[in-house]
């Protein structure tokens, strides 16, 4: 099973079937992630980039990866509502806010994770990815 089709199969156990995924370029040697996703503003479209060693992980490490990447989908929207209104604070406060966002959209995403990835499936040995074209 290519990364593709384990990643609609992801997406359909979390409620997550309309989205689309793109690939995006692969992380940076020296980036200090496994993966990030960044979803478009107003559609249901999502871009995926994995670390360049991501197919020699544990499958289970590649399974609490994608479904935290993923995780990050349903609550987008709130957090991008939230940058927004930051704008409105001094720059010095700014910065302080946009901080504070991300360690705590970061913790609630680690949550959502932890509660998902044991009803999740395994990625299986086929599924051992080597390219993909996107997910519908």
């Amino acid at each position: 099973m290519p990364l593709e089709a384990y990643l609609t199969m992801l997406k359909r156990e979390m409620g997550l079937g309309d989205w689309t995924l793109h690939e995006g370029e692969r992380l940076a040697e020296d980036s200090d992630n496994y993966a990030t996703i960044q979803a478009q503003w107003g559609a249901r479209e999502a871009t995926l980039r994995l670390c360049s060693g991501f197919e020699a992980l544990a499958p289970d490490v590649q399974r609490r990866v994608l479904v935290h990447e993923l995780s990050h989908l349903f609550t987008d929207r709130l957090v991008s509502w939230v940058r927004v209104w930051l704008e409105e604070l001094s720059p010095a406060a700014r910065r302080q806010a946009e901080r504070l966002l991300m360690e705590e959209w970061e913790f609630v995403t680690d949550a959502v994770e932890r509660a998902l990835s044991p009803w999740m499936p395994m990625p299986t040995d086929e599924t051992r990815w080597w390219g993909w074209e996107g997910t519908d």
